[in-house]
């Protein structure tokens, strides 16, 4: 999972954007090339979300995000490792770690 505090999104400068997006691709092809990579998304804006909740049987919608928070899952990458020591090596190689955090989870049993 990939988090980033607002304050710290790299501003929308076709250059950067461009930057960022060449990086983001030869991550995701070297993590492919080496049988690592199960799945990445992107997530849209909190701003997007909808929150869903049943209490006594009542379904509860609800739209936007669940709580105010400084900081938003932006996307997730599944990864085939053998170690959470492997697991850390392939996330610091991310683009977005130099800027926000990059959280790693192991895929409950």
């Amino acid at each position: 999972m990939s988090t980033l505090k607002r304050k710290n999104w790299p501003t929308a400068h076709p250059l950067r954007e461009q930057r960022w997006a060449a990086s983001r691709k030869h991550t995701m092809k070297n993590c492919a090339a080496l049988g690592k990579l199960i799945m990445a998304h992107a997530l849209e804006s909190p701003s997007n979300a909808v929150t869903v909740r049943v209490r006594k049987s009542e379904t509860l919608v609800t739209e936007g995000p669940y709580a105010e928070t400084k900081e938003v899952l932006g996307g997730f990458l599944l990864i085939r490792a053998d170690s959470v020591e492997e697991a850390r090596e392939i996330d610091a190689g991310i683009p977005l770690a130099s800027i926000g955090s990059v959280e790693v989870r192991p895929v409950q049993k």
